[in-house]
């Protein structure tokens, strides 16, 4: 009798492509925030670069190497940092 569990794995994009689209979604954040000063586009572009996890997504994150939680929780505070910034900072036009 073998043992069955329900268990799904989620769906990833396959190969390179989580890696691309995290560093385009970065590298655009950073750049709304530094060179346009646009703090509110920058936390849109520096958050929605968490949802592709440049790491392997089927590794669980307590088997996860220290590094690779240090750099997304690095990016996490980021973009805590910036939503503050953007609470704090008043609109200029």
């Amino acid at each position: 009798m073998s043992t069955e569990t329900n268990v799904k794995t989620p769906k990833t994009i396959p190969g390179p492509f989580n890696k691309m689209i995290y560093a385009a979604f970065t590298l655009l954040g950073l750049f709304f925030f530094i060179v346009k000063g646009s703090v509110s586009e920058g936390l849109m572009y520096i958050g929605l670069a968490l949802v592709f996890d440049p790491f392997d997504q089927t590794v669980t994150w307590k088997q996860r190497p220290f590094y690779q939680k240090a750099w997304l929780i690095a990016h996490l505070v980021l973009a805590l940092i910036l939503f503050a910034l953007m609470i704090i900072l008043p609109v200029t036009k």
